[in-house]
């Protein structure tokens, strides 16, 4: 679904699956200023960035589920913005060849980032928000397996078992704040 020129969609109750990329981001979703709500994002392929979904502006996912993606460049299960917010939702099993397993930023409130892989920052690159959210199990084949933090917050979360790399979580730029 590639929806770069509208903006203020509803994405409702869909699953996108089984999408391939091979000249732009987004393997799944591109989209502007949206809502993915109660979704399935699955088994998707960019050769850019986003094997999942890409969102720009202010947008906003609730309640969804995005795993099996693969990206060649940043954000696995997602890339986005720093205005995104991800609300009540699972991204796992997710592959990014750079940045950003399971997301490249954004801000996550409630979730589960699990499973995904990536050069740097296994679960989260760059994240403006990660609160009350459990980031677990995610690789690493350089550094940082759980959370790449740059001037963002992590704020009453869980972050175990990620691996590879030297840390849990790193400051990429040490800027980031932590509140336990």
């Amino acid at each position: 679904m590639y929806n770069s020129e509208m903006s203020n969609c509803l994405v409702h109750n869909c699953s996108i699956l089984a999408t391939i990329t091979p000249n732009v981001s987004g393997g799944g979703i591109y989209s502007n200023n949206s809502t993915i709500d109660n979704c399935e994002i699955y088994n998707n392929n960019s050769q850019n960035s986003a094997g999942g979904v890409i969102l720009l502006g202010t947008s906003i996912i609730r309640n969804s589920k995005i795993y099996g993606n693969t990206a060649n460049n940043n954000g696995g299960g997602l890339a986005c913005n720093q205005s995104t917010f991800v609300f009540n939702s699972l991204i796992e099993n997710n592959t990014s060849y750079s940045y950003g397993g399971g997301s490249y930023a954004g801000q996550f409130i409630n979730c589960i980032i699990a499973n995904n892989s990536a050069y740097i920052g296994g679960g989260i690159y760059d994240p403006n928000l990660v609160e009350y959210a459990t980031i677990v199990n995610n690789a690493v084949s350089n550094n940082c397996s759980g959370i790449a933090l740059g001037a963002g917050k992590i704020r009453y979360s869980t972050i175990w078992g990620n691996k590879g790399g030297t840390t849990q979580l790193s400051q990429i730029n040490g800027l980031g704040s932590f509140d336990y």
